[in-house]
């Protein structure tokens, strides 16, 4: 292969690249609700043609500059432990790696088992279909991290992949708050979920308001990002002789500065009215960091938190105030922090007991929702799928 044509495959290249990265930052998200299945299948595939544009990359120059991470021990260390979770192991193996399953599976190991050849549970899998969903999942994430760590070289590299950031959890919001306003109550106005309704609280296209107010905090601060280097853009010589006319933006910056401002505001507005107390303290800490860090001209940081607070007071003082009466006499009313945790202490608690059990080598990628109700101690009438706390 000449040299142009190397020039040229080398520019497509990166090219498919970036459009995957943009597929997977932008429109994975979109799916989370109403398509996860399909989300998931994009995912992987995304991940696999971003991993290969690089690796043929890399292939096709002459040197490669690509330096070792680190990360790729913690990523290889997590690929095997899973993959032994999958492998069939003699039954003395397993007992040595903890006794859980020889106790609460009994049927398994009898003799006359009509689930199996009397051979007993091989795997430490408790979900071995969960588990091997979970890998592909997780050989996914590996190949978009390893990729994106090794792509990004340069201050340009990191400002493009911040920019895409910010704009995905600006469509986010502006998404979430054009459901709550317009919408018939379907994801993305076409999808309907069985226990969760676009209307209220804002959920953008996440089934739960903890997530897509945690996805909205981690937008924060590319998005602050984002409306920094809108400065820059212009260079030294004009931002010497601009004159300020307000949000401390100046005209000869043109409208970006005033649009990245409002997408901050939408941005903490909507995740205000998910009216989830630790997605809102997530959001409002990584906001106030995020502007901290990124911003030393007081005069400027003032200039856009006003109206930003201003806009996002006045928004949930019309919309909000209802939603927020009713939280709070839920707060003033319950007898204690359990009444208000809706089970996530007695899940906890549970977790906590059950932890022990698996701390070698744990249950199964997957396993959590079908774990836990052994060790837990009340009854609820859902199934928790997770256990996250959004405060930790």
């Amino acid at each position: 292969m000449n040299r142009s044509r190397e020039a040229v495959a080398l520019r497509y290249l990166r090219k498919v690249g970036d459009l995957s990265l943009a597929g997977i930052i932008i429109l994975i998200p979109l799916t989370m609700a109403g398509i996860r299945d399909t989300g998931t299948a994009l995912l992987i595939l995304l991940s696999l043609v971003f991993g290969l544009t690089w690796a043929v990359t890399e292939l096709l120059q002459p040197h490669s500059a690509t330096p070792f991470s680190g990360a790729e021990i913690i990523i290889a260390a997590a690929v095997m432990l899973i993959v032994l979770q999958l492998i069939p192991l003699p039954p003395d193996v397993l007992n040595t790696l903890g006794t859980f399953r020889s106790q609460f599976l009994p049927m398994w190991n009898a003799p006359d088992s009509p689930f199996c050849d009397g051979s007993g549970w091989k795997t430490i899998s408790l979900t071995p279909e969960l588990t091997r969903s979970g890998l592909s999942l997780l050989l996914a994430y590996a190949v978009f991290v390893i990729t994106l760590l090794h792509r990004i070289r340069s201050t340009d590299d990191l400002d493009h992949t911040m920019t895409l950031v910010a704009y995905s959890a600006a469509l986010m919001a502006i998404i979430g708050l054009a459901q709550m306003f317009f919408g018939n109550g379907l994801f993305l106005w076409t999808f309907r979920h069985p226990g969760r309704s676009t209307n209220w609280p804002v959920v953008g296209t996440f089934s739960n308001q903890n997530h897509f107010a945690h996805f909205l905090a981690l937008g924060a601060g590319p998005l602050l990002w984002t409306w920094r280097q809108s400065f820059r853009e212009q260079g030294p010589n004009i931002r010497a002789s601009t004159v300020t006319s307000g949000f401390g933006i100046s005209s000869s910056y043109g409208n970006r500065p005033r649009i990245l401002v409002g997408l901050i505001a939408v941005l903490i507005f909507a995740g205000v009215l998910t009216i989830s107390r630790g997605g809102i303290c997530s959001l409002i800490i990584a906001f106030v960091v995020s502007l901290s860090a990124l911003t030393k001209d007081r005069s400027r940081l003032w200039r856009l938190s006003v109206p930003v607070a201003l806009f996002v007071v006045s928004g949930f003082a019309v919309f909000g105030t209802e939603a927020l009466e009713k939280r709070w006499h839920t707060i003033v009313g319950a007898e204690s922090t359990a009444d208000l945790s809706r089970g996530r202490f007695d899940l906890w608690e549970a977790l906590a007991k059950a932890i022990p059990e698996f701390a070698s080598t744990g249950a199964g990628l997957g396993s959590h929702a079908e774990v836990y109700p052994t060790w837990l101690t009340q009854h609820y009438e859902v199934r928790f799928s997770h256990a996250e706390s959004g405060y930790l």
